[in-house]
């Protein structure tokens, strides 16, 4: 999938929750497409945020390669024991966004393992990268690791912004095994790095 723009709203509802969506997915490339909520505002509803890209259910070995994403409550996402995926100068932009609990930009969760992010940004998330699970996990019937393991991010540019105390540049949430190698943080007025979970 080449050159392909993804609008996910329609009004004040998100009429799709993922612009790219895979399942048990591999050796698929995604190269230069634009994911835009065009009415980036959640406001306490139950259903809205959407999301970018999604690599998840063991999908493995796909490449998203100088993806961009705006306005989404995760940008660029693997889960659900996707491993060896790579995303390459992925963009991920939040700037003005209102009315989210948080936003994510780069994010490994529920048993994503060996993953790669290389050169990526993360422009005014809440959370500018994410390694997380959920405790009971609501998807623990299609993982069989469980713990985010052994993910790289590389040369990747996070500059955050936000006012909870929860708001965080880096979460690592019952992960272990990562790598965070020559990136670059900027805060504003929240966290640098979160650690937490006994595995952390």
């Amino acid at each position: 999938m080449e050159n392909r723009a993804f609008y996910i709203t329609c009004g004040e509802r998100l009429c799709l929750d993922h612009g790219i969506y895979t399942e048990h997915a591999h050796h698929v490339t995604i190269k230069r497409c634009v994911i835009r909520n065009l009415n980036p505002r959640w406001e306490g509803k139950a259903y809205g945020g959407g999301h970018g890209i999604a690599l998840r259910l063991g999908s493995h070995h796909n490449r998203v390669v100088a993806c961009k994403s705006y306005g989404v409550l995760e940008h660029f996402v693997v889960g659900e024991d996707g491993y060896e995926n790579e995303f390459v100068d992925g963009e991920a932009y939040n700037i003005g966004v209102v009315g989210f609990s948080h936003t994510d930009g780069l994010v490994a969760r529920f048993g994503a393992h060996d993953n790669r992010f290389i050169r990526c940004k993360s422009i005014g998330c809440t959370h500018g990268i994410s390694v997380w699970t959920m405790e009971p996990n609501p998807n623990v019937q299609w993982i069989t690791e469980n713990v985010r393991r052994r993910n790289l991010f590389r040369n990747c540019l996070i500059a955050t912004e936000g006012t909870k105390e929860w708001h965080t540049a880096i979460v690592l949430d019952r992960a272990c095994e990562n790598r965070f190698e020559n990136c670059t943080i900027v805060v504003n007025g929240i966290k640098g790095i979160c650690a937490m979970g006994p595995e952390t």
